[in-house]
């Protein structure tokens, strides 16, 4: 299987992590989505991972950068 295709929103997603967490998070995602057999992480895709990851349930009250 290939490397999955990032969408420039993801991408930018991740860019507003600290610089310190983007190579985690980064791995998180593609981890997951060759876990899950995806091919394309989007925003969305993104916005999943982190909410099953930080285990908040909607994500929102988790803080952004």
């Amino acid at each position: 299987m290939s490397e999955p295709v990032w969408t420039p929103e993801a991408e930018a997603a991740i860019a507003k992590a600290p610089f310190f967490v983007r190579p985690m998070a980064r791995r998180a995602v593609e981890k997951a989505a060759r876990a899950e057999g995806v091919q394309h992480i989007d925003l969305d895709y993104v916005t999943r991972v982190r909410q099953k990851v930080s285990g908040a349930p909607g994500g929102t009250d988790a803080p952004h950068a």
